[in-house]
């Protein structure tokens, strides 16, 4: 039975809880686009989810290899569908014919 000694003490202990994210940009590649469809090799088990927004470097550019860097983007996608471990749907945001097969993205995610 519920008191209203134990529903003090459990709104207490809510209080106290502390929750932490840790947020970690991942790297991945364009495996296939088709029009305005670009799917990516990064998924449910990299921590992808559908609204986010990722970033495009071109393939072999230095600035693929780096953080966020604006003057390397060529395009940005949404995530539309998370379609398995390590396969994600997105459409293009920006970059429209710029975007290639093999191009190097960038997302932060959070776990």
């Amino acid at each position: 039975a519920t008191t209203p000694d134990s529903l003090l003490a459990l709104a207490q202990s809510l209080d106290s809880i502390s929750i932490s994210f840790r947020h970690r940009t991942i790297s991945g590649s364009i495996v296939f686009i088709e029009a305005n469809n670009v799917f990516l090799n990064l998924g449910s088990e990299d921590g992808i989810r559908a609204g986010q927004r990722v970033f495009v470097y071109a393939a072999g550019s230095e600035q693929s290899e780096q953080k966020n860097n604006e003057a390397g983007k060529v395009g940005e996608l949404q995530v539309v569908e998370v379609r398995g471990p390590h396969l994600s749907h997105t459409r293009i945001i920006s970059g429209e014919g710029k975007i290639k097969m093999k191009d190097k993205v960038q997302v932060t995610v959070v776990k």
